[in-house]
């Protein structure tokens, strides 16, 4: 199967974003009320905390966003040519909430609200069309990723609560009977041993019970997801599919590399997870396949994500369209992909199989940490 060093990264991202004509047209009007800069890989563009009201756009290279959680900075975009920003510190004026690194050697134009104002006095209709483009691009920026935030960060949270309430209360009232009856079984095994068999198998229900609240908790939001991290919540998933089955038809081979000493954040390790066990339920559930390889890659710069399976793979134009429209989870994923700053691209052939694959681009905490494990599982 193929390995993850090898698939083609894609450039999926559909961040809003000025056409190289509108770029060069925007250059014309208003090269002399703002300025070009170049700046190196790794240099700060913007501070938080900074009250500023510039906008910039970049005109090549890369720059990458990054947003306060907890005690971390979580980068959530990775912006190219094209792209703009500090749109909403220029209209509000605001203080700066993100962070802007250069990820690479980059051209970026600046221009400052002071000097878009006297330049509107001169071009009132130049400026109008700029500031209706400038808006579409935050409209449909916020409509975007802020509406697909809310409503994950809304899912989690009551994943997590639902969660938590099914553990504490229902299984633990679960345990409580099964005590209780057992009790009742010492008081009325002498008096009453004919209602022994019933008790027993009223506690065989209530076990078997247990076990399928059990499985529906670690559906809603695993534990060990949160206890001990992505690897080994995925390991836990396989291992409950292996002991589950009594006669195997797949082989599900999983390998990791650089997870062995550092944990990603939360938030990437809950939206990785999604992405995994959504893909790999799709291909047991369609793809009819042998083998399914999933493999994550923690390298100096990204995590690399691939899951794929030799099954009967499918029609990829016929797919796309519904991909667009929302159908079958795909679009989903892709967008917990790219808020992530990341990629997620799907290839697929009739009877050639499929794969989902990308990469977020996020720094490894430990370089040292090159071992790569692989676990099989028969499921």
């Amino acid at each position: 199967m193929t390995s993850i060093s090898s698939v083609s990264q894609m450039d999926s991202s559909d961040e809003p974003r000025l056409s190289p004509d509108e770029l060069k047209e925007f250059l014309n009007n208003f090269s002399n009320a703002g300025e070009m800069h170049e700046f190196p890989a790794n240099e700060t563009l913007i501070s938080p905390g900074v009250i500023d009201s510039t906008v910039y756009i970049i005109f090549e290279g890369e720059v990458k966003v990054f947003i306060p959680l907890s005690d971390e900075w979580i980068p959530v975009a990775l912006l190219t040519a094209g792209s703009v920003i500090g749109d909403m510190a220029f209209f509000s004026g605001n203080p700066r909430n993100a962070l802007v690194k250069t990820e690479l050697p980059c051209k970026v134009f600046s221009l400052t609200r002071e000097s878009f104002d006297k330049f509107s006095l001169e071009n009132p209709s130049v400026a109008k069309s700029f500031i209706w483009r400038l808006g579409r691009i935050v409209v449909h920026r916020l409509r975007r990723v802020e509406m697909f935030d809310a409503a994950e960060l809304g899912r989690e949270e009551e994943r997590k609560r639902l969660a938590a309430e099914l553990h504490d209360d229902t299984m633990n009232d679960l345990a409580s009977f099964i005590m209780n009856i057992g009790i009742m079984k010492l008081e009325f095994s002498k008096k009453y041993p004919e209602i022994i068999p019933e008790l027993n198998e009223l506690v065989q229900r209530i076990k078997d019970t247990d076990r399928k609240l059990r499985d529906i908790v670690k559906g809603i939001f695993p534990p060990t997801l949160d206890n001990s991290g992505l690897v080994s919540a995925l390991n836990a998933d396989f291992n409950d599919m292996a002991s589950k089955v009594n006669e195997s038809r797949l082989n599900l081979k999983f390998k990791t590399q650089g997870f062995k000493n550092t944990r990603l954040s939360k938030p990437i390790e809950v939206d990785l997870y999604r992405i995994v066990n959504q893909a790999l339920v799709n291909a047991i559930k369609h793809s009819q396949a042998k083998n399914i390889l999933v493999e994550l890659i923690w390298a100096e710069k990204e995590v690399k994500f691939l899951i794929q399976d030799d099954g009967i793979g499918f029609d990829q134009d016929k797919i796309s369209n519904k991909l667009s429209a929302g159908h079958f989870g795909l679009s989903g994923l892709k967008l917990r992909a790219e808020r992530m700053l990341g990629t997620l691209d799907i290839d697929s052939k009739i009877g050639s199989g499929t794969k989902m694959y990308g990469a977020i681009p996020i720094s490894s905490k430990d370089s040292s940490d090159i071992e790569v494990i692989t676990l099989d599982y028969n499921i």
